[in-house]
């Protein structure tokens, strides 16, 4: 009788770019039993990366996107698990407000009904928020407050999950090694300027679309954005009055701000106010001067920083998962990495790790 051969050889999986769903991949591929190279452009961690910021935000309800709202979700349990990392507090729960029309207000409340999850919809004099904003609330528009929110701090987690993969024996490091998706990987190996290496299975977290992106489904096309967002140091006189997750400042470019765990830092951004192309000098400084308007907290200085990123459209969302697997090269490609998968990393990174080594 013929034996079957049995490969118990631990699987070598790549994982391209070290943003916070590179790391946590990385980490549940390496508890699962393999070996993890680890490859970004930049030092790891990459403190120019989205995820190394101080001010993050997980929520539950996205009424407009029901795959990541089901990714999110899944994801709690480990956002609660890291809640105390050190001395500092790594994440906190919290009520997040928007300023909406009641028309709005009844559209979101049915989503958040579906959900589970509990809200309240309030007049402008009933919080504070007016304190830290400068919001202008017609007869029209309500607050609507709920409550299926955590603020994160991104820095801490992040440096927190490096760590830990640098006190694996099994995990190695890659950094400021650049990576070209179409020319560097052929099959399952990575070309690099240090050589040619093979892996049972390679893990593209770049963001950026590539030769694997979406080829074995509905094609779609993952659009180019510029964002600008500004983080506020806050005085330290500065009180906790009104400074609760503001998600929609009711304006035409729909503002929004987040405060960190620690209440010394507000990222604040629009949600509208994005290019399609490279923001000039002259465009930041009237996108800065707009957000900068809408602050009333005290603050010391600020850091205005541009973001990159490729966004999976809308209308894409329900026929299209947020990843790509080519079990011909045992290739897992998320071309969209854009801020709202942040949230959803610990989900995320379950499922794809589980994947590329069940493919091998």
């Amino acid at each position: 009788m013929a034996l079957k051969l049995v490969n118990f050889m631990r699987p070598e999986i790549a994982i391209v770019g070290a943003g916070i769903l590179g790391v946590m991949t990385a980490l549940a591929c390496a508890r699962k039993g393999a070996a993890v190279a680890i490859y970004d452009t930049e030092d790891i961690p990459n403190k120019r990366n989205l995820s190394f910021a101080d001010a993050r935000m997980w929520r539950h309800v996205h009424q407009n996107n029901p795959a990541l709202e089901a990714l999110a979700a899944s994801s709690l349990e480990a956002w609660l698990r890291l809640q105390s990392l050190s001395k500092f507090e790594a994440v906190r729960k919290t009520q997040i407000v928007r300023l909406l029309t009641s028309a709005q207000c009844e559209v979101l409340g049915d989503a958040y009904d579906n959900s589970g999850n509990t809200f309240e919809i309030l007049s402008a004099d009933q919080l504070s928020i007016k304190k830290a904003y400068d919001i202008d609330i017609t007869s029209e528009q309500r607050l609507f407050v709920a409550n299926d929110a955590l603020l994160i701090n991104g820095k801490l987690i992040y440096s927190y999950l490096v760590d830990t993969l640098k006190s694996m024996s099994k995990v190695s490091f890659f950094p400021n090694t650049k990576i070209n998706v179409d020319a560097d990987i052929s099959e399952c190996s990575i070309q690099t300027a240090h050589g040619k290496r093979n892996y049972s299975g390679i893990i593209l977290l770049t963001g950026r679309p590539g030769k694997y992106a979406f080829s074995q489904r509905e094609p779609c096309t993952l659009k180019k954005h510029y964002q600008l967002h500004i983080d506020f140091n806050l005085s330290e006189a500065t009180t906790n009055d009104g400074l609760l997750p503001l998600l929609n400042f009711g304006d035409p470019q729909t503002t929004w701000a987040v405060p960190s765990v620690d209440r010394k830092i507000l990222s604040v951004s629009a949600s509208n106010l994005f290019l399609t192309k490279k923001i000039s000098v002259d465009q930041i400084n009237e996108m800065t001067d707009y957000l900068i308007r809408k602050i009333k907290a005290e603050y010391t200085t600020f850091d205005v920083r541009v973001s990159e990123y490729f966004e999976l459209p809308v209308s894409a969302r329900h026929t299209n998962t947020y990843w790509e697997i080519r079990p011909d090269h045992n290739v897992i490609s998320i071309n969209a990495c854009d801020a709202s998968l942040f949230k959803a990393a610990p989900a995320i990174s379950e499922i794809i790790s589980d994947m590329i080594i069940k493919a091998r």
